[in-house]
């Protein structure tokens, strides 16, 4: 079994964690209402690496984005939320005003038996153009850990091969590689997900998956113990967490098995970004050399999540670390 990267040393990086991907504008009606209905939508900045990049930030990890964005309106406020919110974006490319476009995507947000609902609106987007070369060597050479998602690969085949040779970059530079699958059935289909990331795992230390995708995208079954074990045997990665929602977070590496349980959740604000809180607080953990303290930041911050309307998880590093102790929800004063 091949095994991981070593971290590089945090006094030797300029960041600790570096991600790719891309970040768009969200629309949503209230929370009850729908977009046949709506008079009003409300407006968030949101994209699963750009979510997983402030949360990290929240948490005081060093941590840059890259992308390209449109230098019309747009573009410039999905930068400013995130340079808000203490993310370097000095590996943003911008494109021109008359040619760049900003994704966009709708949701409707529902509780059972509703179903929450997305619309995307991102076909040739400026980020949808990411091709082999818009990483910077130097970066991936600077930083500790890239994280890359598999929605990238899904945008376009230049994405694809924009994420593939990033990936293989960071890796001859000696810097550790997170990947979460976060496959997306309106992007592409199983069977293209499959075929295109199965040049990626060679370069992967760490593979985030959901229970459900495991299945879906590689047939395996059984506990999410036995899962996160055979994702490793049958994709020759070094170590894989398996997230089972509810029933919390399994994970195996370096032979050894880990395990955190899922937090009660109290009433749903927004269930969007759970993920991205998870892969955050996982990240934490395996920045500080300790995957159990990952899986339990990450059941904590994807908690603490369904608690926020957009797609970003915004608590302090008090309240996440208040979570992770045992202290759930109830009135401050």
């Amino acid at each position: 079994m091949r095994t991981s990267t070593p971290l590089r040393a945090a006094e030797g990086a300029d960041w600790d964690v570096v991600t790719y991907g891309e970040t768009m504008l969200r629309l949503s009606p209230e929370l009850a209402s729908s977009l046949e209905d709506a008079d009003n939508l409300h407006l968030h900045v949101a994209g699963s690496e750009s979510n997983t990049a402030v949360a990290l930030a929240r948490l005081g990890i060093r941590v840059a984005w890259g992308s390209r964005l449109h230098s019309a309106g747009p573009g410039r406020r999905i930068a400013a939320e995130l340079r808000r919110w203490q993310v370097d974006l000095s590996q943003v490319i911008w494109e021109p005003e008359e040619t760049g476009r900003t994704g966009l995507f709708f949701l409707e947000s529902g509780s059972a038996p509703r179903t929450t609902s997305v619309l995307y609106d991102r076909a040739n987007s400026s980020a949808t153009r990411l091709q082999p070369g818009d990483a910077d060597e130097l970066a991936l050479q600077a930083a500790r850990i890239l994280h890359l998602t598999g929605i990238t690969p899904a945008l376009s085949s230049s994405c694809a091969a924009f994420t593939l040779q990033t990936a293989v970059k960071a890796k001859s530079a000696g810097t550790f590689v997170s990947f979460d699958v976060n496959y997306r059935s309106r992007l592409w289909s199983a069977a293209a997900a499959r075929d295109t990331l199965a040049e990626l795992y060679q370069y992967i230390d760490l593979l985030v998956c959901t229970q459900e995708d495991a299945a879906l995208l590689y047939g395996l079954n059984g506990s999410g113990n036995e899962v996160a074990t055979d994702l490793c045997a049958t994709l020759g990665v070094p170590a894989a967490v398996v997230t089972c929602g509810a029933d919390g977070a399994y994970a195996s590496a370096a032979g050894r098995q880990y395990y955190a349980p899922g937090l009660a959740i109290g009433s749903l604000v927004g269930r969007v970004g759970a993920g991205d809180a998870f892969a955050a607080g996982l990240l934490y953990g395996i920045l500080h050399g300790d995957v159990q303290m990952g899986l339990q930041y990450g059941m904590a911050m994807a908690a603490l999540k369904h608690g926020y309307a957009g797609d970003i998880l915004l608590a302090t590093r008090e309240e996440i670390i208040q979570v992770v102790n045992g202290s759930l929800g109830g009135l401050k004063r």
